[in-house]
């Protein structure tokens, strides 16, 4: 959801996914948790989401996803 300059990511919802233990997200949470005046963690109703700000549309979120995908394996900023 990108709305107001912020996106709001929502992780799966299965907290026992083999997704919690993988490579990809360590390498998503290591990124997010370096770089706090961007992105927040937050977990509601034993769910996992996350907010990035400065979201301006919908090609600078993709940007964003993108570049989280990468920083899972090889992390890119």
């Amino acid at each position: 959801k990108v709305k107001n300059g912020l996106m709001i990511v929502q992780f799966v919802s299965d907290s026992s996914s083999a997704y919690y233990k993988s490579d990809l997200f360590m390498g998503v949470l290591r990124y997010v948790t370096s770089h706090p005046q961007k992105f927040v963690l937050r977990q509601n109703n034993n769910r996992l989401a996350m907010t990035v700000r400065s979201i301006s549309n919908i090609e600078s979120a993709w940007k964003c996803l993108q570049a989280l995908r990468l920083e899972g394996g090889a992390v890119a900023g």
